[in-house]
């Protein structure tokens, strides 16, 4: 990969990366670090999470944590899990077998769903620029999906 140094790719020339880590902090940390030194390099950033996960984020680094970043947009879907299943405490670990299995058979209509969304919003907002898709990174386990070229 070409690095590129930070703020010379015009707006509508940047790459764009969409980060999707496993559910679980061991996996999203690191990978919002990924997402950001992406960024810094130049890179127009998508990075998905749980909605379960992403409340948690919100709760622990705060509303400014994912505001003021131009080109860094934060999605979330759904993992599958009853509102049950997250226990009654925003600060409680998801059960791992069920949150695997659950976003193994749950998570791969609402990722389809959101890249074709992203995708056609981009188009409609930078008509005419050349931003592509150029990655998706994920966790080794993250969902376990195959998502083709639709």
């Amino acid at each position: 990969m070409r690095v590129m140094e930070p703020n010379l790719v015009a707006n509508n020339n940047k790459p764009h990366a969409v980060c999707i880590p496993y559910s679980a902090q061991g996996h999203i940390n690191p990978m919002l670090k990924v997402a950001k030194l992406l960024h810094f390099r130049g890179f127009y950033i998508t990075f998905v999470n749980t909605e379960y996960n992403h409340k948690r984020l919100l709760k622990s680094r705060g509303l400014d944590s994912v505001a003021g970043l131009p080109d860094f947009c934060f999605e979330a879907i759904p993992d599958g899990l009853p509102v049950s299943d997250h226990g009654n405490n925003d600060d409680t670990t998801q059960d791992i077998p069920s949150l695997c299995d659950s976003t193994s058979k749950n998570c791969l209509f609402p990722f389809r769903n959101l890249l074709t969304r992203s995708m056609t919003v981009l188009l409609l907002l930078h008509l005419g620029s050349r931003r592509t898709l150029q990655c998706i990174i994920t966790t080794k386990e993250a969902y376990d999906i195959e998502v083709d070229d639709q």
